[in-house]
């Protein structure tokens, strides 16, 4: 499996490029990921800390690095899925948000795309109007970064619908998930309904 595979690299790296730790983290990273996309948030959690610890060591405490920053929004992914650390979900969002904005500023689409995420966090916790306000900010800039197809602009696009559905503002919802769908269906998906909504939560997973 996709997940076999990705373990016995991080092995191998470990056991023949001591001398190249980034690299072995990366594989480790994606790993981890590979653990999310199979709901296995506990061991994907272990993994992906095991990473930010190392990565601290590797880069500096104080460092700022774009695997740091992807580490850290995989960390937060990783807690908004499981009830008992939620409420970790958004501090390391915001840590890894902040990373990538003085990186690369506000217009870059990683910056962009973990605010998406982090206007997700905030619909759950009730402040919709707020969230619905960032994910036209980070729509914007994903359409001018990466173009209108890409799936970050589905994820977007779903995350609005959901915040539109929530206003009472069916019309709109309605426009917004067509458009997430039209995105998909570029990509070769073909689904639609209740598959189409769980064939976008896939993608999102796809994507931490």
């Amino acid at each position: 499996s996709f997940e076999t595979l990705l373990r016995q690299s991080v092995q191998l790296f470990r056991r023949h490029r001591a001398d190249a730790p980034a690299e072995a983290l990366k594989a480790q990273f994606y790993y981890a990921r590979a653990l999310c996309r199979q709901g296995k948030w506990q061991q994907a959690a272990e993994q992906a800390a095991e990473v930010y610890s190392a990565q601290c060591r590797h880069y500096g405490e104080h460092a700022d690095h774009d695997d740091i920053a992807h580490t850290l929004r995989l960390q937060g992914n990783i807690n908004a899925m499981q009830p008992a650390t939620l409420g970790e979900a958004l501090p390391l969002l915001e840590q890894a948000v902040a990373m990538f904005e003085r990186l690369h500023g506000m217009h870059h689409a990683e910056t962009a795309y973990t605010y998406t995420q982090i206007a997700e966090q905030y619909a759950k916790q009730g402040y919709v109007a707020e969230a619905q306000s960032v994910l036209r900010s980070t729509d914007t800039i994903l359409r001018e970064q990466l173009g209108s197809l890409h799936p970050y602009v589905a994820v977007a696009q779903w995350r609005l619908a959901e915040c539109c559905d929530m206003q009472r503002q069916y019309g709109e919802a309605q426009a917004h998930l067509a458009e997430a769908e039209r995105i998909l269906r570029g990509h070769g998906c073909q689904h639609a309904g209740a598959e189409h909504a769980a064939h976008l939560k896939r993608l999102q997973i796809r994507l931490y």
